[in-house]
C-alpha cells in the first residue's frame, strides 16, 4: 500500500533555467523581488502550486510572464509522509 507525501526543496537550492533548456518542472514567473545581492522569484507551475527560488543577483534574470524550468540536486530534495 501507498502513502502520499510532500516533497520540500529550500528557496536557494531551486535553479531556475530558461524553459528552452527542455528539462525541468515547467513554471512561469510571476513575480521577482530584488533584494540586493539576490533575486527572489514567485514561481507558479503548470500543476497549480507556488514555488519560490532564490538565486544569486548574476546570470540570467526572467521578468513575470516568462516561462522557465525548475530544477534541483535530488539530495536537495526532503520527503516527508503525510
Amino acid at each position: 500500500a501507498g502513502c502520499t507525501a510532500a516533497a520540500i526543496v529550500r528557496p536557494e537550492r531551486v535553479m531556475v533555467e530558461p524553459d528552452e533548456l527542455g528539462n525541468g518542472l515547467q513554471a512561469t514567473v510571476a513575480d521577482v523581488i530584488y533584494l540586493g545581492q539576490s533575486l527572489r522569484y514567485h514561481l507558479d507551475t503548470r500543476q497549480g502550486k507556488a514555488v519560490i527560488a532564490s538565486s544569486t543577483d548574476r546570470g540570467a534574470r526572467f521578468a513575470p510572464g516568462t516561462p522557465v524550468r525548475l530544477t534541483w540536486r535530488p539530495d536537495d530534495v526532503w520527503v516527508i509522509p503525510e
